[in-house]
């Protein structure tokens, strides 16, 4: 019986004591009185970066459906996306802490990027569908149940179709979709141009993270060789490396202020402007080597450490990754000791990685440059099949 009235009293003492579970809650409550019955359609952002993945869906969808799109945010730190006024659209922050208050959501397509989705953030009565935030394999870095709570999955290529089907064997899932979609992250990419200097050649450092990444393993002596050779280098972290890389990160912001050829770039903006910057990036394991290579048919030079992998997960390990059966064909695979030596090669390297890179990037992702309008007019649909 104590138990159980601790279990009524434990949210109102957040309420009392708690700013962010308050303003989440009341957040929450503000979305059923007043949007409740005309939007059917609700995106969630646990993290700000997951808007790169997921903004331009809803952007087709207001514009090109006329549809009412609720956004919340987990995180504060969005864009400028979140401050201007577009139509049909509407954006509501509940604290990625207390994302279970979604719950209180029912009957709705619910639409998010971010993985490990539990039940208890599971909108109730409601299709859950999941936009991947990577264009990697399923099967490698992410844990066994990643991916129980969804209901349908929009795969960014046929690897990821394989790639579910084994799994909804393994897991025993039932009535679950997989649609070829793409990765609309990459329609971005025909809307740019690559303007990557003449004068100082630059380098994207893009690594990973988890236990081996590329920044905590060999971070300082990668920038340090690049700047010694002259080339500006742009150190985008993995937005967890800030959390979890620290002493990392401290040393890289000393070299930045002390060296205008380095800039230490914040994850949660946008990377188009890095992108576009950079003539090649350095990379480990990271999707982001992907939507770079793909989006701009540039090279990346892979320096090989231990894989990622999440070391609970152990099922389909036979089978390959696509970051791992990709690696040389859209650039260089290095070892430390070679940094240097590759970098200059493939910098000064007359491959024609356009064509090439091409070729790869049509046989891992659906409908490049229009991936946005084919999720969004699967939204639709799958909203009219609940309506």
């Amino acid at each position: 019986m104590l138990e159980k009235i601790k279990s009524y009293l434990r949210p109102a003492k957040y309420f009392l004591l708690d700013k962010e579970y308050r303003e989440s809650l009341n957040n929450v409550l503000m979305y059923k009185r007043l949007f409740d019955k005309e939007n059917k359609i609700v995106f969630y952002d646990l993290y700000a970066v997951h808007g790169q993945f997921t903004h331009s869906t809803i952007d087709r969808l207001s514009n090109e459906f006329n549809e009412n799109v609720v956004l919340f945010v987990g995180e504060k730190r969005h864009e400028d996306y979140l401050q201007k006024s577009r139509k049909n659209i509407n954006v509501l922050y509940v604290s990625s802490k207390y994302k279970s208050l979604l719950r209180l959501l029912s009957k709705k397509v619910f639409i998010t990027a971010a993985s490990h989705l539990s039940e208890t953030a599971k909108p109730k009565d409601s299709i859950v569908i999941h936009m991947f935030h990577s264009l990697v394999s399923v099967h490698y870095i992410y844990s066994e149940n990643a991916f129980d709570a969804y209901d349908v999955f929009f795969a960014a290529g046929p690897h990821h179709i394989v790639e579910l089907e084994r799994t909804s064997k393994i897991r025993n899932w039932k009535n679950k979709r997989f649609l070829k979609i793409g990765y609309p992250k990459l329609d971005y990419f025909l809307q740019i141009k690559s303007t990557s200097s003449k004068l100082v050649k630059t380098i994207l450092f893009a690594p990973s993270w988890m236990q081996y990444n590329l920044l905590k393993l060999h971070g300082i002596e990668i920038i340090e060789k690049v700047l010694a050779l002259n080339y500006k280098i742009i150190v985008r972290p993995h937005p967890h490396s800030f959390e979890g890389d620290l002493d990392v990160i401290n040393r890289i912001k000393s070299i930045a202020e002390n060296n205008s050829l380095c800039i230490l770039e914040d994850s949660n903006t946008s990377s188009m402007s890095s992108f576009q910057r950079a003539d090649v990036m350095i990379s480990d394991w990271s999707g982001a080597a992907y939507e770079y290579a793909f989006g701009l048919l540039k090279p990346v030079l892979f320096i090989d450490v231990p894989p990622k992998i999440d070391e609970g997960n152990f099922i389909q390990r036979e089978f390959l990754p696509m970051e791992n059966v990709c690696r040389e064909k859209v650039g260089v695979v290095s070892s430390i000791d070679n940094f240097e030596a590759n970098l200059l090669k493939i910098m000064n390297d007359n491959t024609n990685w356009q064509k090439k890179i091409e070729q790869v990037r049509s046989d891992y992702v659906y409908n490049f440059g229009v991936s946005a309008i084919e999720a969004a007019k699967e939204i639709v649909k799958i909203k009219e099949e609940i309506y």
